[in-house]
């Protein structure tokens, strides 16, 4: 994403106006550093404490976001793309970019105690889990825990959540996710608990209801 000359420094193909050539530093896919600046694709922010700036994880959102490259010949073949995206923090804050807009604060975020689940998507402190800058309400960081990446599932003691959502209706200790073929496309993961089969807005529906709007 980064890159600099004798006299510029770049993010892909736009000159940064500003940053200063000789402290620049790429961190990670998604932010860099100068002596004032921090940057990711979404602009330049001065961080609160640029001393204590580093970022939590890699800087890349490992979900598998699915894309159609085309072809000069008009073929196309689908595929997976590196999103670059993820967390950082200094003495004071933590930030989020998530590849939409600006780099955001992860409001009431608790700095010092704060850690990146590693995925870009998740982070957790000693008394809050987050989906990129939104908590999941109610969520216990000690019994917390990824369930499945690419379809936004996860739990802790008590609870399910998808993304930042909680389905309350779902009974943690049986919920899975059951992979079904219903037609003739291929296999796919339905969410699940111990009484039902749940809709992707957590509304419970019968494996009869999910045969017949998939028809």
């Amino acid at each position: 994403s980064f890159a600099k000359d004798q006299r510029h420094c770049f993010m892909r193909n736009t000159r940064l106006a500003g940053a200063d050539v000789e402290t620049f530093k790429a961190l990670n896919a998604c932010y860099a550093l100068d002596r004032r600046y921090a940057w990711t694709l979404g602009g330049r922010f001065e961080p609160a404490d640029i001393q204590s700036f580093e970022v939590c994880d890699a800087g890349l959102n490992l979900r598998r976001n699915r894309t159609v490259y085309p072809f000069h010949d008009g073929g196309t073949q689908q595929g997976l793309r590196q999103i670059p995206s993820g967390y950082a923090r200094d003495a004071q804050q933590v930030y989020v970019y998530d590849f939409w807009g600006k780099t955001k604060l992860v409001k009431n975020a608790d700095a010092a105690s704060f850690v990146s689940n590693g995925d870009s998507i998740y982070g957790r402190d000693r008394s809050q889990v987050f989906y990129i800058q939104k908590p999941l309400k109610g969520a216990d960081p000690r019994s917390w825990q990824l369930l499945d990446l690419d379809e936004g599932f996860s739990r802790d003691a008590r609870h399910i959540y998808r993304n930042e959502k909680c389905w309350p209706d779902a009974d943690a200790d049986s919920f899975t996710l059951q992979e079904l073929q219903l037609d003739d496309d291929a296999p796919m993961k339905y969410p699940k608990d111990k009484n039902s089969f749940f809709l992707n807005t957590g509304e419970r529906v019968t494996l009869q209801e999910l045969e017949q709007n998939r028809e």
